[in-house]
């Protein structure tokens, strides 16, 4: 485990901004209790001879509030392989400033490599400290190597109830360990580090979650997107996908591991704490809303099927309520709280931008050519996201929606006509019909 003994009290000047880092104490409880999190939920008895992982170094950050910024209205998560970081994370600052006016707060989970405590450390730095990240070692099935099929994570709940029979969740390429991993921590950094830093997280504050090697070409505004997420009929369970790029080569976008845009809350309530079993309702886990909801797809790409399945070899959020008739036959997004697993995780709403990050965004050299180094660009916007959306539907809605087939199975729908969820007099609209 890295030491720690560079942290103390003190004041850093950081690009004209005074960062206060927090004391060794605050640091070692920081990583104590991350470390305890992921004992408990990945490091269990249940996988106990699958895969392990260990926390090599844990800082919640520091965070200086301001008349204007008292809490973040933008989270930026970050995960994965460092990569070629270096390269493309001035843009991600760019975009995290302009379209908070230099109000954000970055969570980061990172795979250990040789020298990554020094860069994590400088990457604290470079962010004006509000960097709370952890440094993860992963063995076994949580090691990220995608052309080996193997085991997945089981809830510590959920061994007594597997009869030795596995889902079709258990039978996953070992991306997806690897990914709850990630996906859990970079909220539970967050969770941890308010108390220690001095802020209280917004429900309806943006998160935008991503990867290292993204180069940021656009920045947005988040009042309409705010409002959205807090007043909209779909507001509390909705997010950003951009999966139809790999379907429609003209939109050109990616996958939401590394495009996908919610609120504070919707990403706590519908993936992060879906993990977790609750003491308080008794309920959960529920790794299949989780991994649906991670990737994107929600109740929108994947509806409640009768055989439970989505894409990926993943279970869709259905098996997580009991396979319901009743929710079935309701078959609309908009789901009542009997239709989300536990009464607390909902499978989300999605919808379409294009103004979200693309796969030519990502620079995967490394070391990066000089080509890439030179072609970081100004970026454009801001862009309001709230405006000419298409709407992913399990059903079709229109003669003229796009239609995509997963290879598991099922067809999904992308509308074609656009739709906006703030008016221009900015009153909130719901676009969505009956089975969307």
């Amino acid at each position: 485990m890295e030491s720690l003994v560079m942290w103390s009290w003190i004041i850093l000047q950081v690009s004209g901004l005074r960062a206060l880092y927090v004391g060794p104490s605050s640091a070692e409880q920081f990583e104590t209790d991350v470390s305890a999190q992921v004992s408990r939920v990945f490091n269990n008895a249940a996988n106990a001879d699958r895969g392990s992982v260990d926390v090599m170094a844990a800082s919640p950050g520091a965070w200086n509030k301001t008349l204007s910024c008292q809490t973040p209205k933008l989270w930026i998560y970050v995960y994965g392989m460092y990569r070629t970081h270096d390269v493309v994370r001035d843009t991600l600052r760019q975009m995290a400033n302009y379209s908070s006016n230099d109000c954000y707060f970055v969570s980061a989970v990172v795979l250990h490599e040789g020298g990554i405590f020094t860069k994590m450390i400088e990457e604290q730095a470079f962010f004006g400290g509000r960097m709370a990240f952890t440094i993860v070692s992963p063995r076994g099935m949580y090691e990220r190597f995608s052309e080996i099929a193997g085991d997945n994570w089981v809830p510590p709940s959920a061994e007594s109830q597997r009869g030795g029979v596995l889902s079709l969740s258990e039978r996953v390429y070992a991306l997806q360990p690897a990914l709850d991993v990630y996906w859990y921590l970079l909220h539970k950094n967050i969770e941890l580090a308010a108390p220690i830093v001095g802020f209280t997280p917004q429900p309806s504050s943006v998160l935008i979650r991503t990867r290292f090697d993204i180069r940021w070409t656009k920045f947005y505004t988040l009042g309409n997107l705010m409002k959205t997420f807090e007043s909209s009929p779909r507001g509390l369970h909705l997010a950003f996908g951009n999966l139809a790029g790999l379907h429609l080569a003209k939109e050109g976008g990616g996958e939401g591991d590394y495009s996908f845009i919610t609120s504070y809350s919707g990403y706590g309530t519908d993936i992060a704490n879906a993990y977790e079993y609750d003491a308080q309702t008794k309920t959960g886990p529920f790794p299949s809303t989780a991994r649906t909801n991670g990737w994107g797809f929600g109740y929108s790409m994947c509806g409640f099927r009768t055989h439970g399945s989505c894409s990926r070899e993943l279970d869709g959020a259905f098996v997580d309520i009991g396979n319901s008739q009743y929710c079935m036959d309701k078959a609309s997004g908009q789901l009542e709280r009997q239709c989300c697993a536990g009464g607390r995780a909902c499978a989300m709403t999605m919808v379409h931008s294009k103004h979200l990050t693309k796969y030519l965004d990502i620079v995967r050299r490394d070391p990066p050519t000089l080509k890439d180094r030179t072609e970081i660009l100004p970026l454009v916007g801001p862009f309001d996201l709230t405006k000419n959306v298409r709407l992913y539907c399990p059903s079709r809605q229109d003669a003229e929606d796009d239609e995509f087939q997963f290879q598991s199975g099922g067809q999904t729908y992308l509308s074609r006509n656009e739709h906006d969820l703030i008016d221009n007099k900015g009153r909130v609209m719901n676009p969505w019909g009956v089975g969307c």
